[in-house]
């Protein structure tokens, strides 16, 4: 499961840089890749809290849930520090940040399904 998420990571973290230098979003390469690591390090922790809660039958999609919620308050505190700032840099930087955080969640949609 780490083999395929890193392999995750490293593919969306190229493509995210190369549409960026393409592109000239003015996003700093340092910036991107706190961002990949900061979800990758998330969807990690979560993805082994995945495998504790599997264990327990009886109320997954509870604890599914609350999980999902968890992992949503930490990017909400992240990129909060971002929406102070008032820049089209900054405007990109966020707009990038939820573009890689809604591919993490199509990851973990898709992995769900492998488990049912």
């Amino acid at each position: 499961m780490i083999f395929s998420r890193l392999i995750f990571f490293l593919a969306l973290l190229s493509v995210n840089i190369s549409i960026s230098l393409a592109f000239t979003l003015a996003l700093p390469l340092n910036k991107i890749i706190i961002s990949h690591a900061f979800i990758f390090l998330i969807s990690i922790t979560s993805d082994l809290a995945y495998k504790k809660i599997l264990k327990n039958k009886n109320k997954i999609f509870s604890y599914f849930l609350v999980l999902s919620m968890i992992k949503f308050i930490c990017f909400l505190v992240y990129i909060y520090f971002f929406i102070l700032r008032d820049s089209i840099a900054q405007l990109n930087h966020i707009l990038n940040f939820f573009f890689t955080y809604f591919s993490y969640l199509v990851y973990d949609i898709i992995f769900l399904r492998k488990i049912n």
